[in-house]
């Protein structure tokens, strides 16, 4: 896939979601649809709803996206400043979160039965459903413009897990969780890390971290 067609492609499944009680559920419906006024996009709300017998109290989700769920990056682009504004004011004035609360990102990664996916959620609420093999290629192509549209850097989450996979003293658990993360981001075409031969102290070592850990 060449620049152009990537950056036209609607790879991007990006949208925000709230949940909200009964109760408010008028009330945040019509905030969020201002929001989806000033951004053209669509409010979503999901009818069945889920009740919580422990406090009887039903809850909805609600979200707000593009109108087919999925963007270009050139759109995102030119909408990632609303984007991030939204961020903070949906916290403040719907879910009363301020920035003391943090903006953590997350991510996880999952599959469907054709591609590996990758979702990014930032502050709870702004949630970047990406296809991995795209999302890494578009990366590559454009390093700082993925950082500003989805605030994390693949290949940054790459070395990380592939260090701790080379630590001398790491449980056998954290060191499969890390392999397998790396099999992931290379098998969809990552630029690999490669590193020397350990020497035979760094061997030595290895080997008694399998046997004790």
């Amino acid at each position: 896939m060449n620049k152009k067609a990537i950056m036209e492609d609607p790879w991007i499944d990006i949208s925000f979601g709230i949940s909200t009680a009964s109760s408010k559920l008028i009330e945040s419906k019509k905030e969020l649809k201002e929001y989806a006024e000033e951004i053209d996009w669509i409010v979503s709300v999901d009818k069945e709803g889920i009740y919580d017998e422990e406090i009887g109290i039903k809850y909805y989700d609600i979200s707000l996206g593009p109108e087919n769920h999925s963007i270009t990056p050139a759109e995102l682009s030119k909408k990632i400043d609303l984007v991030k504004g939204f961020l903070v004011s949906i916290r403040e004035d719907i879910l009363n979160l301020h920035e003391e609360d943090g903006f953590e990102v997350e991510y996880i990664l999952g599959n469907t039965e054709t591609k590996s996916l990758i979702l990014i959620t930032i502050g709870k609420i702004l949630r970047t459903n990406l296809d991995l093999k795209k999302a890494i290629m578009f990366e590559r192509k454009y390093p700082k413009l993925f950082k500003r549209l989805f605030s994390v850097s693949i290949n940054t989450i790459y070395k990380a897990h592939y260090k701790e996979y080379n630590k001398i003293f790491v449980s056998s658990e954290n060191r499969e969780s890390a392999l397998e993360f790396i099999e992931i981001f290379e098998e969809n075409g990552i630029k690999k890390i490669i590193v020397p031969e350990p020497n035979i102290f760094k061997k030595i070592l290895l080997r008694l971290n399998k046997l004790f850990w």
